[in-house]
């Protein structure tokens, strides 16, 4: 992201996920394994989306926003219940939306 502010909430929001998904296949190791895969892929499905936006973004601008927006997006849905992530999700979203309209405009 071009604001160092988005970079961080996104880098932030990737940790975090990684956390919740090894906490996941800890805690859910005894539930059936679609219960597993639902969460361990959620979880690190959309901490892996979102760096690679991450890391794709400089070279590729619209394919990085696209893929931040997308990991952020399906990282609302398992981690909603939390009422303290999805205003996290969502401020990742905002600034790569933000940084993408200004990448766009010519500089005068």
């Amino acid at each position: 992201m071009e604001s160092r502010e988005g970079t961080v909430m996104a880098v932030a929001l990737a940790v975090i996920l990684v956390l919740y998904g090894v906490l996941a296949v800890h805690t859910h190791r005894d539930d059936s394994m679609r219960s597993w895969i639902l969460w361990v892929s959620s979880l690190l499905g959309s901490a892996a989306i979102l760096v690679a936006g991450l890391l794709v973004r400089p070279a590729h601008l619209h394919v990085g926003t696209a893929l931040i927006i997308v990991g952020s997006i399906l990282a609302l849905i398992p981690t909603m219940w939390t009422l303290v992530l999805p205003p996290l999700e969502l401020g990742v979203i905002a600034f790569a939306l933000r940084d993408h309209a200004r990448a766009g405009q010519p500089v005068r």
